[in-house]
Formats: C-alpha cells, structure tokens, sequence
C-alpha cells in the first residue's frame, strides 16, 4: 500500500506496541498470505509530498497514485437519501472501509443535570427556549465521528466502532442506529429523510485503477483506509520479503505481527456450528483467511467420471 519499506531501518520510529501480536511469526514461511488494513489521516500536504498518519501513530509520506485510490471518509460526489432502516443496514455493511458518521449521542444523568443546571429561569418561560431544552435533553448531544466498524449488532439496534479521530486511549463507541444522520461512505453521503422510500446500494463498478474519489479536494485532516494483500517469499530474520500487486516489499516482523492478519498460522482450534462457521465467514470481511470446504460437483461432470471408470 506505501511507496516505502515498512517498518525496519529507514521507516518511521519504532511504536511502543500496548496490545498483543495478532499472531506468532515464530510460524512464519516463505509462501503464506498476509493483509494489512491501514487507516490514514493527512497531517500535512507540501506540493506533491503528502504525509500520513496512520492509526498506530506511525508517520510516512504516501503519493498521490496511492492515496487516491484508498477509500475517503470525507469526500462525496452525490447525496443519496434514505430512511431509518436503511441507513442502518448501511452501517452494517461498511465492512473495514473508513467513513464519517453523524448521530445523537443519548444523555447520561450527568450530563442532563449539568445542562438543567446551566439553564436559567428566564429560559424556561421562554417557549422557543424550553422546546429547544427538551428536544436536546431527549435526542442527545449531536457527535460526528471519522470511524471503523467493529461489530454491527442489529438486532440491539447499535453498532460498536473505533473512533479513529479520539487520543484517548479506548476508542471504542457506540452508535445508535436509530439516531443517524447522515453517512459519508464510498463517495456517497446518505442522508436520514424520513419520507424516503427503501434504497438498494449499487455495487461500486469503478475500475481498479480509477481513483475513488477527487483528488484536488484533498485537505489537510483527512482519512482514508485500504486494504492490501502480501504473500511472503522470503524470510531473513527481521526482514521479510513480500510481494504485493507484483512489487517486492521488505516488511518488519514487527509490523507483520502487530499490523497484519495472517491467512496461515493459528495458535488454537476450535470445534464450532455450521451457524457460527458461517457467521465467522461473514466477519472476516477484508481480512485474509484460509477456508477448507467441499464443493459442489455438477451432475454431469459426477456421471462423465463415473462413466471413465468403465
């Protein structure tokens, strides 16, 4: 995805790593699929040179080839409306791709007396005043979010996401389907109207090279993300020679085990549902994985072979 080496001599500072690997490299061989999702945030743009931040806290600087064919979570070429239910299924079906979300944030009890604490008498004898009290303290405090999706849980009726834009150090947050906005998505903002009919999205038929969105309107702030695969060839203690869309790419065993899900290697086993294994498929979205299945054979092909067999 970077017009550099990652990680290892000559890229960024080494990040102080709080989480857990995602996987044990000890495993790691020449011939096994790797995927990198990466979430960008634009720090600075001087003439051609574009410099990102990504959302381990790493900066490198990306070209305009690159970045312009990554997903925004800003720019939008149309405005499409849409009801309620459809804006949740939406939601749902962002998968790793970035977007910007607008929803009401519901009150705690806190936050509700520190406003009534805050209005004066006046106000509430004021009848614009206090309808405007009401309908704050009832729909909540109005939040926007450049964000991921975690886990769509529709039948609670939220979304849990990670708030790429927070410093804090959970970034977890939860999104009321019911109280959405507006999504900016795929070079699309959907609209809440009410009065709107049911929208079936139109699969994205530009082309692999296009860009996704228009470059001349990139600014300073904004986010984007993309999802690469690598497939290792070769491994030489800390260096790893990948190949990604027939590039050779050096990578650190450190970003690949903190950075990169792995197609290959497993620590544990377990025995689950038909359900859950299907569940399992539907969450992996982006991310590499390797699947064992049986597949169906067509009637003719099982009759011609048993035919050869005499």
């Amino acid at each position: 995805m970077l017009s550099v080496a990652i990680g290892g001599k000559g890229a960024a500072a080494k990040v102080v790593r709080k989480e857990k690997p995602l996987w044990d490299t000890k495993q790691l061989a020449p011939e096994q699929w790797l995927s990198q999702t990466a979430y960008l945030t634009v720090k600075d743009i001087t003439g051609s040179r574009i410099t990102v931040e990504n959302s381990f806290g790493q900066t490198m600087h990306v070209s305009k080839d690159i970045i312009e064919k990554m997903h925004s979570a800003n720019h939008f070429k149309t405005s499409v409306p849409m009801n309620m239910t459809s804006l949740a299924e939406l939601l749902e079906s962002v998968g790793d791709t970035v977007f910007s979300v607008r929803f009401h944030k519901k009150s705690n009890e806190e936050q509700v007396q520190k406003r009534l604490q805050e209005t004066k008498l006046s106000d509430l004898k004021d009848k614009a005043a206090l309808s405007t009290l009401a309908k704050e303290l009832i729909e909540g405090e109005i939040c926007e979010m450049v964000c991921c999706l975690v886990k769509a849980e529709s039948r609670l009726g939220r979304s849990t996401v990670i708030d790429l834009s927070s410093t804090k150090e959970s970034r977890f947050r939860q999104i009321d389907h019911r109280t959405i906005e507006y999504i900016i998505f795929n070079n699309a903002k959907y609209e809440l109207k009410k009065a709107s009919k049911k929208v079936e999205l139109d699969a994205d038929e530009k082309k692999k090279d296009e860009p996704k969105w228009d470059f001349s309107k990139l600014a300073v702030g904004n986010t984007f993300s993309g999802t690469s695969y690598y497939k290792t060839t070769n491994v030489n203690g800390d260096q790893v020679i990948t190949r990604c869309q027939e590039v050779d790419i050096a990578v650190s065993k450190d970003i690949l085990e903190y950075e990169m899900h792995s197609a290959g290697v497993f620590a544990t086993e377990e025995k689950i549902t038909l359900t859950q294994m299907a569940e399992l498929l539907e969450e992996a979205r982006t991310t590499c994985f390797t699947v064992c299945f049986t597949a169906k054979v067509d009637e003719a092909v099982v009759r011609d072979r048993l035919a050869s067999c005499t």
